[in-house]
């Protein structure tokens, strides 16, 4: 649990990492609130690094008011408190590094897993197809395209949107669909 100054402008920023009960770690399963590892109690912390998207794109922070861009460079900085940083790819370790060269030997890449359930044989294309339209407004039968993402600058939306734009040329009854929130939400 993250530990908070009790003043209406300050509540919402971590001061420190207490577990609630007896514990040999802090893990921090993505970089936000990170700035808290700067009083964990003696404890070790791991945090995960998914993408620093916030050090390369500063555009992301757009849709961020100032108080929420501090708290993500604050996260970001507080990496530097971390005993360990995970990071999803070899490309998230080198930015990381780029941007934090301090953390050179502790930075490791651990891949993301696969749940099983991903591995056990899903519906037959057509059985999909019948699924999704089941939840879509009627009338889905052309070839669709599926995006899962968030409108961030560095998706490249409007790249998605020329693409999409010529695909139609070729097959005209196509649909684009997105999946995700705008701006930064998800």
């Amino acid at each position: 649990a993250y530990r908070r100054l009790p003043l209406p402008l300050l509540r919402t920023r971590p001061i420190g990492v207490r577990p609630s009960r007896p514990s040999d770690l802090v893990l921090l399963p993505q970089l936000t609130g990170a700035e808290a590892l700067r009083d964990t109690g003696g404890l070790p912390s791991v945090v995960i690094a998914h993408d620093i998207g916030v050090g390369d794109f500063p555009g992301d922070r757009g849709t961020l008011d100032w108080w929420g861009q501090k708290s993500v460079e604050a996260s970001f900085y507080g990496l530097r408190r971390a005993s360990r940083v995970l990071a999803v790819s070899e490309f998230t370790r080198r930015r990381l590094l780029h941007h934090l060269p301090e953390l050179e030997g502790r930075v490791e890449v651990v891949l993301n897993g696969v749940d099983p359930a991903f591995l056990e044989p899903g519906p037959t294309p057509l059985q999909a197809r019948e699924l999704l339209q089941a939840g879509l407004e009627p009338g889905l039968e052309g070839p669709l395209v599926l995006y899962v993402g968030t409108e961030l600058p560095r998706k490249n939306v409007g790249l998605l949107l020329r693409a999409f734009a010529r695909a139609r040329r070729r097959f005209p009854s196509a649909t684009l669909l997105k999946v995700g929130g705008a701006g930064g939400a998800r």
